[in-house]
């Protein structure tokens, strides 16, 4: 017996002596934890304990950790993989997991030297808010390098967020996101002096609600911001413009939410170094186009062509070469009048455009109405003045006029455009279907609209499946969650199983009036036997069912299908219908999930 084990037993004799056998094992026990009680965190070495506190999802957790005791927040709170990313969350009444208390806000300075990354949302509450000022005031974020504040009455005080940007000397990117109440719109946010307290700063997001509530005003040349994002309720004057610009020398991004026309005018002439241009909208939930995604210019850019929304935005970083002139374009055109100042804009960089993704919201008669028919002439003007040959991939949401006026004639001079998708709006007349069937080397065809002629619709297709030479890659087919109107596309599929390069097939969101659950049976069918078919996606189809499943299951080449927001399907009715196959399926949202 070891002593160990002795001297157990000799306290175990003597507690029998005095207490009782009944009473032996409780007291012997409480006697042992007393004994041999100790600090787990303060004994083990740091990195363990690290590896022990990252196991902890939450961020509201691990600052609970901090008022366990003095020797555990000694301890926890030099973890610097704790604390280089923190997110703090305050939000009233919403059950979030992440959700922290002012008390735990207020421990923030303890783990200060440690925080690279460090995101503030909360509802402008008064205690928070002055908690906030206290932090700023106090503490200066030596390493950090990504601040965002989003939803934060911070963003209303401008002497304090002026001060606090001033001692963050490693800060990179910023992304600020306020609208804030209307006693708050009267205070004037400097963009300039923003920019200004942040030398080394690379990427700059600002959004704000308010007429007067932002001013660019003149600032010195900053050498190092590359992108440039700027979501305001009022336009963009010419002037303000110039100091972006000018200020901005290395500048590769922009992205805009109003622009007058001056101010256009002026981005055609000075925006020479720009590779990224976004007005009224921006490509960074689209599809930017690269041959190559390793070049990839912009970081989180790039997704399905038949997925425009993506749930996770994220600060994006932007290469620190450019000159070739501008690449990627995102317009969402208002005012149809403004097509005069736009033809400035793409006879300068039409050329070098290869990503252009246009929005045109109108609702004009060019036919009954003599000015509309003016405004029709700008914009056949604007296409003569562009050659879009290094056009790589088109997304255009517009009406039909739109359509045959200004999209046709885009599309017959871009000879090399492989991805070219329409969404939301419309796609009608003939000009710009005979436009896409003469397309040579076209990969990607969406087609995620609310109207489309059916007899047109045949025509191209049937043109695609005749080709001697074909290309077609991948076939989206789709409808806006919100239309009053409507497509079938039954007498269009037959044509799909005739492409011999088609490998990805996608249907989103489609009506029992737009797809039948036979003719998606039929194409099933004549695809059994296909080599080419890769994958197929199915999103949000009412027509599908176990029967359309079982057809699917036994196309001989599909390696993958995607399933989302099929009520009438089951996870038994999955695991049945593939389980034999070599097909990899992946589900979302199906019936009872």
């Amino acid at each position: 017996m070891t002593n160990t084990k002795k001297n157990q037993q000799l306290i175990r004799d003597n507690l029998q002596d005095r207490s009782g056998a009944d009473n032996i094992n409780n007291e012997f026990d409480a006697l042992l934890v007393s004994q041999y009680r100790f600090d787990i965190i303060h004994h083990l070495p740091l990195e363990i304990v690290t590896m022990i506190v990252l196991t902890i999802d939450t961020m509201t957790e691990r600052f609970k950790l901090l008022d366990v005791s003095r020797t555990w927040r000694n301890k926890i709170s030099k973890c610097s993989s704790v604390w280089s990313k923190i997110r703090i969350r305050h939000t009233n009444g919403f059950p979030y997991k992440d959700t922290i208390s002012p008390r735990q806000i207020s421990l923030l300075p303890l783990v200060k030297q440690h925080i690279v990354e460090l995101e503030i949302m909360d509802t402008n509450s008064t205690p928070l808010h002055t908690i906030y000022r206290q932090i700023a005031q106090q503490i200066h974020f030596e390493k950090l390098q990504k601040l965002s504040i989003l939803g934060s009455s911070l963003t209303n005080d401008a002497e304090l967020l002026y001060n606090a940007l001033s001692t963050m000397a490693m800060l990179k990117h910023l992304k600020l996101d306020q609208y804030p109440t209307m006693e708050h719109l009267q205070e004037t946010i400097d963009i300039g002096m923003i920019i200004t307290q942040c030398p080394i700063l690379e990427t700059f997001s600002f959004g704000r609600a308010g007429e007067s509530s932002i001013a660019i005003n003149e600032f010195q040349h900053h050498n190092n911001l590359i992108s440039f994002e700027l979501v305001s309720t009022r336009d963009i004057t010419a002037d303000e413009m110039k100091h972006i610009l000018e200020g901005c020398t290395r500048l590769r991004r922009l992205v805009l939410r109003r622009v007058d026309d001056m101010a256009i005018d002026l981005l055609a002439r000075l925006g020479t170094n720009l590779e990224y241009v976004g007005i009224g909208t921006s490509l960074d939930n689209g599809e930017i186009y690269d041959e190559d995604p390793s070049n990839n210019q912009y970081e989180g850019t790039r997704s399905s062509l038949t997925h425009r929304d993506d749930p996770q935005s994220s600060t994006l970083t932007a290469t620190k070469v450019g000159g070739c002139g501008v690449r990627d374009v995102s317009l969402c055109i208002y005012y149809l009048n403004s097509a005069t100042h736009y033809t400035s804009f793409f006879d300068k960089h039409s050329s070098s455009i290869r990503t252009l993704d246009l929005t045109i919201l109108s609702d004009f008669d060019y036919e009954s109405d003599p000015v509309n028919q003016n405004l029709e002439a700008r914009w056949k003007s604007l296409v003569n003045v562009s050659q879009f040959t290094n056009l790589r991939a088109l997304s255009v949401r517009c009406d039909s006029a739109i359509c045959r006026t200004l999209i046709a004639p885009i599309i017959q001079s871009a000879p090399n455009l492989r991805w070219l998708r329409f969404y939301e709006e419309e796609l009608t007349g003939q000009e710009t279907i005979t436009a896409i069937a003469n397309l040579d080397h076209l990969q990607k065809l969406g087609i995620n609209v609310s109207y489309a002629f059916e007899d047109e619709l045949e025509d191209l297709f049937r043109t695609l499946s005749r080709k001697q030479v074909s290309t077609l890659e991948e076939v989206s087919f789709g409808s806006p969650l919100v239309s009053t109107k409507s497509y079938n596309i039954d007498d269009v599929l037959p044509f799909l199983a005739d492409i011999p390069t088609l490998k990805h097939i996608t249907f989103t969101e489609l009506s029992d009036r737009s797809i039948s659950k036979n003719s998606l049976v039929e194409l099933f069918k004549n695809l059994y036997s296909c080599t080419n078919i890769c994958s197929v996606t199915l999103i949000g189809l009412d027509c599908v069912d176990g029967d359309v499943l079982r057809h699917l299951a036994m196309i001989q080449s599909v390696e993958h299908v995607y399933l989302e927001l099929l009520s009438k399907i089951t996870p038994t009715d999955i695991q049945i219908i593939f389980e034999n196959t070599q097909i990899q399926v992946s589900v979302r949202e199906i019936h009872e999930f």
